[in-house]
């Protein structure tokens, strides 16, 4: 079999995430224009690793890759990475934390890179694909059999790093770790590109969240968290041979406590000898990161974020971190993000992405991943997940279904949206027993808490975990999330709910101040709605929602209203909260119709 490959290797002082892209189908090379999709193909991925670019070409198969060389910064380490037989070629995006064990576990011993690349393509040649079950770590993994004509896509539970998969293309399977790249191709493609108002009714009544693998389009699915899938070219067809998430139910180490497996997540997670970023809100939960961190011999430089004061309002948790990182001796970064700057963000934070990840905070991220990046930080870490592990959050310990599910809805969405040709309440009522079924499978005989735990992690999946992603690598900053390494989810849902956040309290009180250790959980404060009632951006919000793509679904006179209501949002009248809650749900429209409008996306 003849391969082309072509490599395209820039050193720059700029390192971006790595990203993969794949096209797999009979005749792959003679039915599209080859050259003019790498282009493109480069055009939306490059960001993520511009440092080395490769790709080859053969008659049913592209594979490409721009890759953040972490482990082993040579060439030899770059992909498409060929298996010594030849017979498995590989694109890969994120970490193995267990590689190096993993390595010693094989029968191999001459190895010629130290990148986690090579441990993979060795475990797959010694056996097979099961071997991608024994990863830990954060990845998105495309592994080619040449001798099976079979590729196999693989994601991390609980889907830290995102791949997205079409079959729409000519009767291929298209395949890429970020959205915008695989919807641009589909459009190259001349594929019908549309969002049905029915998903997006759910969608909104939800709190801007499909359930995956489902995503706005259609015809672009997204890889489920811990997911293995198989495409046959032979049969061209596709089937979900593994499923990770499923033995999540039980504890893996039970030998082990729980403070040695979360020491070993800080281990796995820190690269001793390299400065890192420590995203820091002053909170017990970046806090305790941060901590361990430290202790187990990481550089830490921080940085935190405040958003300028609107009026008599502070929205700024800075004294905390100062606190923290003076107890520490470590240097602080402060970043204040005015609403001029958030506005100048917001467009690419929105349209760069699925559309579910359309809380205002992810335009925090991008200013914090552009801040480290000039400070010359390429890997950073997070205490993103800790609420949905532990257990914390209060709809998580909801009585019933039926009172979760009134926590997860978005209020108001048919006051200021009219759709005259859906069944509003008959869309509202599959979704909800959708989510119903979920949350009992994944009970089981189990109290509702493990299922709605579960489930929890597939709202983190489609909403936060993305806005820490996209918005740090896109000014090419890797961001690690400790809290959701394998054993320290598995270790952490055996034990009980924990609503008052004693389990990572425990875990971090012998580092911590108890003042920060013992902070009252409060989540990250803004003052976008304000913005929106009051400032530069309550112009660009109402022209985007009026005339934007939605505008003939729009209740324009109840949105109106709410722009010019001489009710003051920043009282504590019962009024006032209503406006407020309001304004979350005007919100989530602008940011949609955005989204669409960036996109070239239409409602249909």
């Amino acid at each position: 079999m003849s391969w082309v490959m072509f490599a395209k290797i820039r050193r720059k002082q700029r390192r971006n995430m790595c990203g993969i892209f794949g096209i797999i189908g009979n005749n792959v090379k003679e039915s599209i224009n080859s050259d003019s999709f790498i282009n493109l193909i480069e055009e939306t991925l490059a960001h993520r690793g511009p440092d080395y670019q490769n790709y080859i070409i053969q008659n049913h198969l592209i594979l490409y890759s721009s890759r953040l060389a972490v482990k082993d910064h040579r060439a030899i380490a770059n992909q498409p990475y060929f298996s010594n037989s030849n017979n498995w070629i590989l694109v890969f995006n994120g970490e193995v934390t267990n590689h190096e064990w993993l390595r010693q576990k094989l029968k191999f011993k001459d190895w010629n890179t130290l990148s986690d690349t090579e441990t993979i393509s060795v475990g797959l040649e010694e056996e097979g694909i099961d071997f991608l079950k024994k990863l830990n770590g954060m990845f998105a993994i495309a592994a080619f059999n040449v001798l099976e004509n079979k590729i196999y896509l693989y994601r991390d539970y609980p889907g830290i790093k995102p791949l997205y998969f079409s079959l729409s293309m000519h009767g291929n399977l298209v395949f890429s770790s970020e959205f915008p790249s695989l919807l641009n191709v589909l459009k190259k493609c001349s594929a019908d590109i549309y969002v049905k108002s029915e998903v997006l009714i759910e969608y909104l009544l939800y709190r801007n969240t499909i359930l995956e693998p489902q995503t706005l389009i259609g015809n672009i699915k997204k890889l489920s968290p811990g997911e293995l899938l198989e495409y046959d070219l032979k049969s061209n067809t596709i089937q979900t041979i593994y499923q990770q998430r499923k033995e999540y139910n039980n504890d893996s180490n039970p030998n082990s406590t729980l403070e040695e497996i979360f020491a070993k997540s800080i281990n796995n997670n820190i690269e001793k000898g390299t400065k890192m970023g420590m995203l820091l809100s002053g909170g017990v939960d970046s806090s305790a990161v941060m901590a361990k961190c430290i202790n187990e011999g990481a550089t830490i430089e921080a940085f935190t974020l405040q958003y300028e004061s609107f009026g008599e309002y502070s929205f700024s948790e800075l004294p905390f971190s100062k606190y923290v990182c003076n107890h520490f001796s470590i240097p602080l970064h402060e970043i204040t993000l005015t609403e001029k700057e958030f506005l100048e963000i917001l467009p690419t934070a929105i349209s760069k992405q699925d559309g579910m990840s359309m809380d205002p905070t992810i335009v925090a991220y991008h200013r914090l991943g552009k801040e480290m990046h000039s400070k010359g930080i390429i890997t950073s870490l997070s205490g993103t997940g800790s609420d949905e592990v532990f257990g914390s959050y209060e709809w998580l310990h909801a009585s019933s279904v039926e009172e979760f599910d009134e926590w997860m809805r978005m209020p108001f969405v048919s006051e200021f949206l009219n759709f005259e040709n859906c069944n509003v309440d008959e869309i509202s009522c599959k979704a909800k027993k959708k989510r119903k079924r979920i949350i009992e499978e994944f009970t089981g005989k189990k109290e509702l808490s493990h299922g709605l735990r579960h489930f929890g992690m597939l709202h983190l999946e489609a909403d936060a975990l993305p806005r820490v992603d996209l918005g740090t690598m896109y000014s090419g900053v890797e961001c690690r999330v400790p809290l959701l390494d394998q054993s320290l989810i598995k270790k952490a849902f055996s034990e009980l709910p924990d609503k008052n956040k004693e389990l990572i309290r425990n875990l971090s009180k012998e580092y911590l101040p108890s003042v920060i250790n013992n902070r009252k959980k409060c989540g990250f404060p803004h003052p976008v709605f304000f913005w929106m009632k009051y400032g530069e951006l309550s112009k660009v919000a109402l022209n985007q929602i009026i005339n934007g793509p939605l505008k003939e679904y729009i209740n324009t006179k109840e949105i109106i209203d709410c722009f010019e209501s001489k009710q003051n949002l920043m009282d504590k009248s019962k009024e006032s909260i209503v406006l407020y809650a309001k304004f979350k749900t005007i919100w989530y429209i602008f940011s949609v119709s955005l989204w669409c409008e960036k996109n070239s996306i239409r409602i249909v």
